[in-house]
């Protein structure tokens, strides 16, 4: 499996948005979890009666995806905070989204509003098993996301929590395997960076 080590740009970025481990505040700290999940449950497709989303039902991905990154989140103030600890961290997803999500970092957060999440991926495979078909042949083996000259990609999703002192907050990445990977390269087996990007979702939520 290929692994890119972190460079000069990444660190460059970390340093720009002022990366730290802990922040603390007028209205005190609390608790930001980060998981992570190779897409979503295929019963979260039917809940409420709904027919399950097209990809799940005819080609859902079966594997599993690998990926290191480093995630940060801002406060309405503009400034950034990182959840991952000064270096990228590691998470495996269930690609068929079967899988319970799970935990990619935890860190204290100043009790405020946060309107936006950046996660920098910095290694993205999948070791596909089935379920994929490009063309007129079923692609399984290593699928690896093209991250370009800077071995690296930025997802940036607002999103909208409030969290209070003492209290938690969770940040979900879903990585939506079936949607990029039903978009891979049979020759090279890669999958641009531009679709990773786009199919990528992540949630906010606190209790």
């Amino acid at each position: 499996m290929r692994r890119i080590k972190v460079n000069v740009a990444a660190a460059v970025l970390a340093l720009g948005l002022g990366a730290c481990d802990e922040a603390t505040g007028p209205d005190g700290t609390a608790t930001m979890q980060v998981a992570a999940r190779g897409d979503t449950p295929p019963s979260a497709s039917r809940a409420g009666g709904e027919a399950p989303a097209y990809s799940q039902a005819i080609a859902g991905a079966e594997g599993t995806v690998d990926f290191r990154a480093r995630v940060y989140v801002r406060t309405d103030a503009g400034a950034w905070l990182e959840l991952t600890g000064r270096s990228a961290r590691e998470a495996t997803g269930d690609a068929a989204g079967r899988a319970k999500a799970e935990l990619v970092s935890r860190a204290r957060v100043e009790a405020t509003h946060y309107d936006r999440v950046r996660v920098v991926f910095e290694d993205v495979d999948a070791d596909v098993r089935g379920g994929i078909f490009i063309g007129a042949g079923l692609l399984t083996g290593a699928v690896t996301v093209d991250l370009r000259g800077d071995g690296q990609t930025v997802v940036e999703r607002s999103v909208d929590v409030d969290v209070s002192a003492g209290g938690s907050a969770r940040l979900l990445i879903d990585l939506n395997a079936d949607a990029w990977l039903n978009q891979a390269s049979a020759q090279s087996r890669t999958v641009s960076e531009t679709a990773f990007e786009s199919a990528v979702r992540v949630t906010a939520s606190s209790r």
